[in-house]
């Protein structure tokens, strides 16, 4: 009785102690990199719109290997393509 009652006062505080992550908000400079087949991208740019699976951002630079790809496109990635996002 007194273990269950200790494993559900540590799962409680672990619990509590969780810190939520910051969901990108329109207008918010992101970095994405996003796995499309065996490449993966990096998009850099502001956030415009988000909804139906996607990320919409302005003026984004897209870049793969470290070589600047396209500059100031309006983009679209699939929220499933997205392995790492950073909110600056």
């Amino acid at each position: 009785m007194i273990k269950n009652l200790i494993v559900a006062t540590i799962l409680m505080i672990l619990l509590c102690a969780m810190v939520d992550a910051k969901l990108p908000q329109k207008g918010d400079s992101v970095v994405l990199i996003a796995n499309i087949g065996i490449a993966g991208y990096t998009y850099t740019g502001t956030v415009d719109d988000i909804g139906n699976g996607f990320i919409c951002l302005d003026s984004a630079s897209v870049s793969w290997d470290n070589q600047t790809m396209w500059n100031g496109r309006n983009v679209c990635i699939g929220i499933g393509t997205i392995s790492m996002l950073l909110v600056k």
